[in-house]
């Protein structure tokens, strides 16, 4: 049983959590006026020309920016009615039924509070990027506009989810395989694009005689469904053709990281088998390697099963996200999570964590290992220049130049505090 203080540190994350969700949706898509009406075209007169546009092009509709605000409108509110069925299907019952407690007002009840929390972070921002839920800020609190035409759909689905199903089970059958591949994509490198995805389709399909009508089906579905596997999962979408993982702090850290990849990355970009298309699909972090399993086996020594588990997702994230050990030791000392009691402790840790990076498939090397990408260039007789800075100059820190602290010394960053008391055990993993 959670003490009080436990209880109220979970309630802060989740209501943190929850902000963060809403916050990061409004920043692209807050409406500035209430609708007059409740349809799907009134509300969408709501947003900016600007704004239209951006849905437009998240949606995948290709509309014309030459077009009038009126026939932005006209084109998007089509767009979505059309198949606004199989829109709501893809997103799965569960997150339905959360979208319908939000608009029968079941969530203002105490006991919701979780199911609330679940709605807001996991389902809210893809109904909002959808163009199915507008939102405003007021002095109150948050507004919420579900359009009628919207809202009946929605209790249709609901009430025959399973003829539903049936009614549109071959697109259906194209989202789940597209979904798999992207996820399998973001997974193995990190940011992508169509063309990643349409590149583990014919690895999936290379023992397979495929025809040319084949082929075009399954690029028009593409076409149509990335968008929303895309809003679905939560996703980037950045200039019409980059998607990139959830886990980037935001569209600035993914063109930066884009930017840094190797030179010559169509060369260098690990092509994965089948079986491993089919393990990313379902796993972001390869937990099946002997280095994994000892960090994990480490960790679990110290911490119980719920904290050790994820400790291993934190790290296996910042790996991928190029986060160096002590930005990583940082994080997991300011969440009370890291409980490490003596400095060989530390220095294990630290080793153990090291020999995971170096044997793990990373974003920055483009799905490779460091053995794999170093191969790769030696083969094709690169500079150094060109390696990715990882490898370069990986864990070069400026502070093991500067003078000796000993021990008992007052520690340089000003705390106050004698060294070993204070930043010892961190400057110990950046050597």
């Amino acid at each position: 049983m959670n003490t009080p203080f436990e209880e109220y540190q979970k309630e802060y994350i989740l209501e943190s959590l929850v902000y963060n969700s809403i916050d990061t949706v409004l920043a692209q898509y807050e409406i500035k006026k209430a609708p007059q009406k409740g349809d799907l075209k009134a509300c969408l007169e709501c947003y900016t020309k600007d704004k239209l546009i951006q849905l437009s092009d998240e949606n995948g509709f290709h509309a014309r920016r030459t077009w009038k605000k009126a026939e932005l409108v006209d084109f998007i509110g089509n767009k979505i009615m059309e198949k606004l069925e199989l829109r709501l299907l893809i997103l799965g019952k569960r997150k339905l039924i959360l979208f319908q407690k939000l608009i029968n007002g079941e969530f203002r009840e105490e006991t919701a509070r979780l199911e609330e929390g679940e709605f807001y972070m996991m389902v809210y921002p893809s109904l909002v990027r959808m163009g199915l839920l507008l939102a405003m800020r007021e002095d109150d609190g948050l507004t919420n506009a579900i359009p009628g035409d919207v809202k009946e759909t929605l209790d249709k689905v609901i009430e025959n989810f399973t003829q539903m199903e049936g009614k549109y089970a071959q697109e259906l059958e194209y989202f789940y395989e597209i979904e798999g591949l992207l996820d399998a994509a973001i997974h193995l490198y990190g940011v992508v694009t169509a063309k990643t995805v349409h590149q583990l389709w014919m690895i999936e399909n290379s023992d397979k005689e495929i025809s040319t009508t084949q082929i075009q089906q399954f690029l028009d579905y593409s076409d149509y469904f990335l968008p929303l596997v895309v809003m679905k999962n939560g996703y980037y979408h950045i200039d019409k053709y980059l998607i990139a993982s959830e886990l980037f702090e935001d569209e600035e850290e993914v063109r930066t990281f884009e930017a840094n990849l190797p030179s010559q990355k169509e060369i260098y970009t690990h092509k994965p088998t089948k079986q491993e298309i089919e393990f990313y699909k379902n796993d972001s972090f390869d937990h099946r390697t002997k280095y994994y399993k000892r960090l994990e086996q480490f960790l679990a020594k110290h911490h119980p099963k719920i904290i050790t588990n994820s400790l291993m997702t934190f790290i296996g994230n910042n790996i991928q996200l190029g986060n160096s050990l002590s930005e990583i030791v940082d994080d997991l000392y300011y969440n009370n999570m890291l409980q490490l009691d003596t400095d060989d402790d530390y220095d294990e840790f630290a080793r153990l964590f090291r020999d995971l990076r170096k044997h793990s498939r990373l974003w920055q090397l483009i799905g490779n290992t460091s053995e794999e990408i170093y191969k790769k260039m030696r083969i094709l007789e690169d500079t150094i220049d060109s390696m990715p800075k990882i490898l370069r100059d990986n864990d070069k820190n400026p502070a093991n130049n500067h003078k000796k602290v000993g021990r008992n010394d007052p520690c340089p960053c000003g705390s106050g505090k004698k060294y070993k008391k204070c930043c010892m055990r961190k400057d110990k993993l950046n050597k």
